[in-house]
């Protein structure tokens, strides 16, 4: 599987950002959490949109990891970084990794490969023993000539690579640009490929914290009936019985949404349309694609036998 998303920071304000169209854009987003002072190497920073972007992103149904920008060039630093992520973090919906982004070349660079490493792993460690996913951000050359491969070993690595050209190193992101463009931002992005189901691997490992009901948009304001049909038919409110409960208790309307969902589910597209937007990415991949097109009232069979079709 290959899914695309973006890492964003304060840098890309949220004020510049159309969320409405940059949701329909990404399959996954990674959210700087925070990160750690170069003046000092030890000051530690939430990040000033962290908080705008994720509250934005979560309420689209977006999955959301986080990274924390690294200073540490000793183990106790990065146990200090993953401590203030995992405050930050604490109580949020946080389906893929939670990362430690090494690259900084004031502190850790002069320090090398051993005390970056150990930075590294208590970073790691402490975060999984909080039960979060770990993994590791660096450049492809970063983690050959500034790491212990070997000891890193455990830990998923996302790779910067800014080519066309995939790395040869082991990798469960690859970050392929820092110059991407998609509709509701208009500047520059950091775009990555996912190579993995993180979402589906970090439920069923029961990690992050994450539980059954957090499959479902928690609204903090009123959603408008439109966007609530969209998300029914995107499965992320269940089905029958058990989402007329959950409508319900978060306040909606059952038989007014659903009255939407089927006037919106009447007007159905051709197997050929479907099976492009399929190809194009819109539906998803695997089981995530499954669902969508069964609950908006499609043959999956169908249209994946015509997707293999055009594909050939």
């Amino acid at each position: 599987m290959k899914t695309k998303g973006i890492d964003i920071s304060t840098w890309q304000k949220p004020s510049q950002i159309n969320y409405d169209q940059l949701a329909k854009e990404v399959d996954f987003v990674i959210l700087r959490a925070g990160y750690t002072g170069h003046g000092t190497g030890v000051s530690l920073h939430k990040d000033d949109a962290f908080e705008k972007h994720y509250k934005a992103f979560h309420e689209r149904g977006i999955p959301i990891g986080v990274y924390w920008y690294s200073c540490a060039n000793t183990k106790t630093k990065g146990i200090a970084e993953a401590n203030k992520c995992l405050e930050i973090i604490k109580g949020k919906t946080i389906s893929y990794p939670v990362f430690i982004d090494t690259e900084d070349n004031y502190h850790q660079q002069p320090s090398g490969k051993k005390a970056i490493t150990d930075a590294l792993v208590g970073f790691c460690e402490t975060v999984e023993n909080a039960g979060y996913y770990a993994g590791i951000y660096a450049s492809s050359s970063w983690f050959q000539d500034l790491t212990e491969l070997d000891r890193i070993a455990p830990y998923d690595f996302w790779v910067a690579q800014w080519s066309s050209k995939e790395p040869t190193l082991r990798h469960g992101i690859w970050q392929y640009t820092s110059k991407g463009k998609l509709s509701g931002y208009s500047g520059n992005l950091d775009m990555n490929y996912a190579f993995k189901d993180y979402k589906a691997i970090i439920q069923s490992a029961g990690l992050n914290h994450l539980g059954k009901e957090e499959n479902v948009p928690a609204p903090t304001e009123k959603k408008s009936v439109e966007t609530l049909a969209k998300e029914v038919i995107q499965g992320l409110w269940g089905n029958g019985e058990e989402r007329k409960k959950r409508l319900t208790d978060a306040g909606y309307d059952y038989a007014v949404v659903q009255s939407k969902v089927n006037e919106m589910l009447s007007s159905k597209k051709s197997i050929d349309a479907i099976a492009k937007e399929v190809i194009r990415g819109d539906w998803g991949n695997g089981q995530d694609r499954k669902n969508k097109l069964t609950n908006a009232g499609y043959d999956y069979i169908s249209v994946q036998k015509r997707v293999n079709e055009l594909l050939k």
